[in-house]
């Protein structure tokens, strides 16, 4: 998918959305009941721009989801970051001193060094499935190893640490499921097709932070960040 940014997607003419919509959201969703009153709004608003839509936008997939007494809602599917929950926990204040403490340490978290050195030791990466269940000693088997890893092992320690902090307790899950809810938006019942295009520029306006992209979901590097080219014929 070409994603849009932020700023580009605000400076946009609003007519523009529909050519758009494919560049900031992955998916779009749209409930709605067939025959009741509550959802006219929305079947007017899928006929109107529909197809216009998928022509503008052939690879986006728009999943239309009728239902019996469905309410009205449009949705679509973000990837949002544990960096983003830790946010939530700090803007809503829903934290103790001791989640605050966390929270900042795992924000302000030494990205450059776990590049750096998380691959120190050729040949061995820490973060190898199943290593501490299949060699439980290994940071002490290797002193020589140990000592090229440990600016590495420091931080990422110390990022599990705080994370665990911010796990213990419904306060998270709760804020998960605050932030997850910001894909989602309840129509409001008899709505006309204006609100359902708002609903969904509103959708798209957080799409185009890159919460609708695959480029957002990670925490930090799988593979190496820095490359040496080979022979020449390869």
């Amino acid at each position: 998918m070409t994603t849009i940014s932020a700023t580009a997607f605000k400076s946009a003419p609003p007519a523009a959305w529909k050519s758009l919509i494919g560049r900031c959201l992955p998916r779009l969703r749209i409930f709605f009941c067939e025959d009741n009153d509550d959802s006219v709004g929305v079947r007017e608003w899928i006929n109107e721009n529909y197809h216009e839509i998928k022509i503008l936008n052939p690879s986006l997939p728009i999943l239309v989801r009728p239902g019996i007494d469905e309410k009205p809602a449009v949705l679509t599917d973000f990837r949002f970051r544990e960096k983003d929950v830790i946010e939530h926990l700090l803007s809503t204040e829903a934290l103790d001193p001791v989640g605050i403490a966390a929270a900042h340490g795992y924000l302000n978290t030494d990205y450059t060094t776990l590049m750096k050195y998380r691959f120190a030791y050729p040949g061995f990466d820490p973060e190898k499935p199943y290593l501490d269940e299949e060699q439980p000693d290994w940071r002490h088997e290797n002193p020589e190893r140990f000592a090229a890893l440990e600016p590495y092992l420091e931080v990422r320690d110390k990022m599990k640490a705080d994370m665990a902090v911010l796990r213990d307790g419904p306060t998270w899950e709760n804020a998960v499921n605050d932030v997850y809810q910001r894909q989602r938006v309840d129509l409001t019942p008899g709505c006309g097709p204006e609100e359902v295009t708002e609903a969904v520029r509103s959708l798209m306006a957080i799409g185009a932070e890159g919460y609708g992209t695959d480029l957002i979901e990670y925490e930090r590097p799988d593979c190496v960040m820095e490359y040496y080219p080979g022979v020449d014929d390869l």
